[in-house]
């Protein structure tokens, strides 16, 4: 599912980059 694999990127970029 794209859906879910964006999901995971979204979140990984806010622990990463934190909240936007």
């Amino acid at each position: 599912m794209r859906g879910l694999l964006q999901v995971i990127e979204y979140g990984w970029a806010a622990v990463t980059s934190g909240p936007h």
